[in-house]
């Protein structure tokens, strides 16, 4: 029912909707190509919204300035959406955290507060704004208004012209800025062409039609094809003037029309003088990310750093639904950082005790013992590798004690192994972690300047109001930043003299490791949680063939440790793009054969799982619903199919020639060319026929019996072999047609001479 109703809607209108669409992507694909911001910056769903709220306008009741004040309070509401992303993160929260939707999206929309309180202080002091979020709000504002007004322009105005002038403003300026080439406009301009001739035809023949004014019935494709034909050539026209018309695009033809001999000679000099063979691969030094001062994003590379066997359990195979058990998180720590400094990191100096650890008792609960093998491939650069809390270091089978707390020494290495006390416990047990900080914990790992903006002291206040529990605050932390800004290389550097946290949690287009890492430690420092950024690489992909872990250089990774007084320190995952560190709930939630292993995931869905399940099955009723309307035996009535007849009949009499002007009547078609169809009985006996009876039914609503029309229907398809008859005389005569229509040309262009 709903797919019979829209398609009967929107069928009178397909040819509208599809030249709209093809504007509306023509236009889409030059803003992508034109890279402003470094990510997506909404504007695809901008033009999208837009296109489908001016439809939502234009069949209702809304007169124009009630519309124009919906529209663009609407699309103002929509630009918060995008760049705040209130709703959007709220659906991607996973159940199992117990953080409640309405508090999640009340702390996006103050964020989103803060932001806009920084654009309009900025602008009042007359300050440069670094955050491309004041450019995405307002591009969505003007995107969603200008695709509204273009639909609401074709189909409640009727007036084509003055919906495309302001898109078509839009996207000359942006191809102008961005350097884009000159045939970009082309598609733009041929559709526009096209929907205006369309727009124009549609609403001359409903005057027509409501008149009862007679007209042809193939007259819609002869005007769409001579508009269709006039666009291409005015936008070729568009296109290739430059080439005549500048000093540049002179240059350019002549450089196409280059004798070929030159051309060779050249292209063969180009291609063989002086080439110098393949740069080799320089290698990349085996240490983490450089974050002294944060902005350089890590390398994506390739290049082998490291192999690393562990003493846990190989990963299982994947089953043949694809699923793999899930397996105990390393990370390979290289560096320690507790100095925040505003633009970076200032590497931990961590003071030695005198009382080194045993090797073999666990003094701290929540631990268990890890064997590491470290195969390095390239240089090493910094301090060595090893799991939270190393203990022991074997270097050519001499074994060194380490502190629990210190990285390892920087030598030159490329074969040790390492022993650690890797964490295994419990969200529960992390909860019930007391509070008591040691003097040495709380003044390294509390530090944060002055420096640091209010609204990020007051951004930590919000995430973790109502707990005073260090693991609630991480996990509170850690979620909202995995959930609210985007993972992406592509991010201009801070401003000088920027605090670099502030720059990503109120004004960047989103981060990398470097950034999430840092967040998450001020942010927790901020609510009295001691916390500390670290570097290394993440675990890498494990390599059955050699039962050992693949690290790269695209592996090098920024992750936080949290102190509680309990246990030490333990790592949490603030980055969107990897995955967050498993814990059991408690200690029952744990596999008895491995106490290592996270719990199993929850079964409960997401409501983003809820939604995406909601929209594929509402989708697919409606596909089973529009496709058994379109296979349902239909019953036209008698006067429709003696209309499609005779439109019929006229559309191939015409293609091979036999036409004539828009005024003349059926029945005047018939005398004009009664000579030379009379010879061909059958067909002209059908034409006759279906004349009669269509000028009857037009004019006179007189109702007509199945037989009449049946009847003609049996004498059109008996003229089959006579209507090809009259198509291969078209084709074989087209030479000569040719010859008069040129000596016709000739006599007049002699006459004017004369």
């Amino acid at each position: 029912m709903i797919g019979s109703i829209i398609w009967s809607k929107t069928r009178p209108h397909i040819v509208s909707i599809m030249l709209i669409l093809g504007i509306a992507i023509t236009v889409s694909y030059c803003i992508s190509e034109s890279d402003w911001v470094p990510q997506d910056s909404g504007h695809n769903s901008a033009i999208a919204l837009g296109l489908l709220f001016g439809s939502a306008l234009a069949i209702s009741r809304f007169r124009g300035r009630t519309a124009v004040a919906y529209s663009v309070l609407l699309s103002l509401v929509t630009a918060g959406e995008i760049i705040g992303k209130i709703l959007q993160s709220t659906l991607s929260l996973r159940p199992p955290l117990g953080i409640g939707s309405l508090w999640f999206m009340h702390l996006r929309l103050m964020t989103l507060i803060d932001r806009i309180a920084g654009w309009r202080i900025a602008v009042a002091r007359g300050e440069t704004i670094h955050d491309v979020g004041l450019f995405v709000f307002l591009s969505i504002v003007i995107l969603w208004n200008v695709s509204t007004w273009l639909v609401w322009s074709v189909a409640r105005r009727k007036r084509a012209l003055e919906g495309l002038l302001p898109l078509g403003i839009l996207l000359a300026i942006n191809n102008h800025l961005s350097d884009q080439p000159s045939f970009a406009m082309l598609p733009f301009i041929t559709l526009g062409i096209s929907l205006i001739a369309r727009t124009s035809f549609t609403y001359q023949n409903a005057d027509w039609s409501a008149r009862s004014v007679d007209h042809p019935d193939d007259l819609g494709l002869e005007w769409g094809s001579h508009s269709f034909a006039i666009a291409l050539f005015i936008s070729l026209m568009a296109i290739l003037s430059p080439l005549f018309a500048t000093p540049e695009g002179r240059k350019s033809l002549s450089d196409i029309l280059r004798p070929v001999q030159e051309l060779t000679a050249e292209t063969a000099e180009r291609l063989f003088a002086d080439v110098n063979p393949p740069r080799s691969d320089t290698g990349y030094p085996a240490q983490g990310l450089e974050v002294n001062v944060i902005g350089p994003p890590p390398s994506q590379s390739r290049e082998t750093i490291m192999w690393v066997q562990i003493s846990d359990p190989a990963p299982s195979p994947k089953d043949s639904s694809g699923d793999q058990s899930p397996s105990p998180q390393h990370y390979w720590r290289s560096s320690i950082y507790s100095e925040y400094t505003g633009i970076g990191w200032l590497v931990a100096e961590i003071p030695s005790s005198p009382e080194p650890r045993s090797t073999t008792e666990n003094t701290s609960p929540g631990r268990y013992m890890l064997h590491q093998r470290y195969k390095l491939a390239t240089q090493p650069q910094g301090s060595l590798f090893a799991v939270n809390m190393p203990v022991t270091m074997t270097v050519n089978g001499e074994v060194i004690t380490l502190q629990p707390n210190e990285v390892l020494p920087h030598i030159d290495l490329f074969d040790y192994e390492v022993t650690s006390w890797t964490v295994e416990l419990t969200g529960e047990q992390l909860s019930n972690s007391t509070i008591d900080y040691p003097p040495q914990i709380s003044s390294r790992y509390l530090q944060l300047p002055e420096s640091v903006p209010q609204r990020v002291l007051d951004l930590a206040n919000r995430i973790t109001v109502g707990t005073d529990s260090p693991y609630t605050k991480a996990v509170r932390i850690e979620t909202y930043l995995r959930n609210s800004y985007p993972y992406t290389l592509d991010v201009p550097s801070p401003p000088k003299n920027h605090d670099v946290v502030d720059y990503f949690l109120f004004e960047a287009p989103g981060g990398f490791c470097s950034y999430y890492a840092s967040a998450m430690t001020v942010l927790l420092r901020a609510t009295g949680v001691p916390s500390r950024l670290v570097t290394g690489y993440a675990m890498g992909e494990f390599e059955p063939s050699r039962n050992a872990y693949h690290v790269i250089a695209a592996d090098a990774h920024a992750w936080v440790e949290v102190y509680f007084s309990d246990y030490g320190w333990v790592e949490f995952e603030p980055t969107a793009a990897r995955m967050r560190f498993q814990r059991a709930l408690n200690d029952s939630a744990r596999s008895k054969s491995d106490l290592r292993l996270p719990a199993p995931v929850s079964s409960i869905y997401s409501p983003r799982e809820l939604l995406i399940l909601g929209v594929f099955l509402i989708s697919l009723y409606l596909l089973i619903t529009g496709v058994r309307w379109l296979t349902r035996p239909r019953e036209a009535s008698q006067r429709d199919r003696i209309f499609d007849l005779y439109r019929d009949i006229r559309r191939r009499l015409a293609r091979v020639g036999y036409r004539t002007s828009t005024s003349t009547t059926p029945h005047e078609f018939i005398t004009v060319f009664a000579p030379a169809l009379s010879q061909k009985s059958t067909l002209f006996d059908a034409l006759i026929e279906a004349t009669d009876l269509y000028v009857e039914t037009r004019f006179s609503f007189q109702s007509l019996s199945a037989s009449e029309v049946d009847n003609v229907h049996r004498l059109w398809r008996r003229a089959r072999a006579q209507r090809m008859s009259l198509w291969l005389n078209w084709v074989f005569t087209a030479p000569n047609r040719f010859n008069q229509l040129l000596s016709q040309w000739i006599r007049e262009k002699r006459s004017r001479r004369v």
